[in-house]
């Protein structure tokens, strides 16, 4: 079974949040005109999932 781009990315959006909860943060939206970042107040969220550089210091 496939699964098409959105659903990958928002499987990786999803896996974020969820790793965000696990690292502390607790009050994450994700705003209409950014869709695919996670903010924290007005703090963007790293993209662990998409960005090598980002995942990084989890390693």
């Amino acid at each position: 079974m496939r699964m098409s781009d959105e659903e990958y990315f928002r499987s990786c959006v999803a896996r974020e949040r969820h790793l965000a909860h696990l690292l502390g943060h607790h009050n994450i939206e994700e705003c209409y005109e950014s869709a695919g970042t996670l903010w924290e107040n007005t703090q963007a969220l790293p993209k662990w999932t998409r960005d090598w550089n980002a995942c990084g210091p989890l390693m």
